[in-house]
């Protein structure tokens, strides 16, 4: 089964380097015109359907997306992105003023590292990861052999792709594409590293 994989649209919290995490966000306008731009270079990837995270600027994303290619679309839950609790809403310089953490450190190597958030009320690596794992699952159950447009979030997705060994995708103009499995898949891409 194909997947493709893209980050949604800029936020206005995104310039402000804001954390956003779970709260429901819009894309700005210039989110709204990369996402315009992207739709374009998707219209011959041969996309058969998009599933989106449920949070607004995802599902903005992809309605722009959508529209373009004529496919239908759906919103889960399990492609929302990394919960960071108390730390949603804060900047970035604000979270180390008040808690010492920035960014959540990164390992070299691992570019979405073994995080925990849960001191902050918000989530570790292992459960994001199994809620994307989810959201490939669900996928791959109902829509065999169709290409799917994943869109989400930069924590959530990259979480995904580095438990399935491929390169983090920060960029929002950048789409990654790759084959999934059509049965279970290894028990590795399942575990938490």
């Amino acid at each position: 089964m194909t997947f493709s994989i893209l980050r949604h649209g800029k936020t206005l919290w995104s310039e402000w380097r804001r954390i956003q995490g779970q709260i429901d966000t819009p894309l700005s306008k210039e989110g709204m015109g990369q996402t315009f731009r992207v739709a374009e270079s998707l219209i011959d990837m041969g996309i058969n359907r998009i599933i989106t995270s449920d949070l607004i600027r995802a599902a903005g994303t992809g309605a722009i997306i959508a529209a373009r290619l004529n496919v239908p679309i759906e919103h889960i839950p399990e492609l929302r992105e990394c919960s960071y609790g108390r730390l949603e809403g804060m900047t970035v310089a604000e979270s180390s003023r008040h808690y010492g953490v920035g960014r959540v450190r990164k390992s070299k190597g691992n570019p979405e590292g073994n995080y925990d958030l849960s001191s902050f009320g918000g989530e570790n690596r292992n459960q994001v990861l199994q809620r994307h794992l989810k959201a490939l699952d669900y996928a791959r159950s109902h829509y065999q052999g169709e290409h799917v447009l994943l869109i989400g979030h930069g924590r959530g997705i990259n979480t995904l792709l580095s438990a399935l060994g491929l390169r983090s995708l920060w960029e929002r103009d950048r789409v990654i594409t790759f084959e999934y499995p059509e049965e279970e898949p290894p028990m590795e891409l399942k575990e938490s590293a």
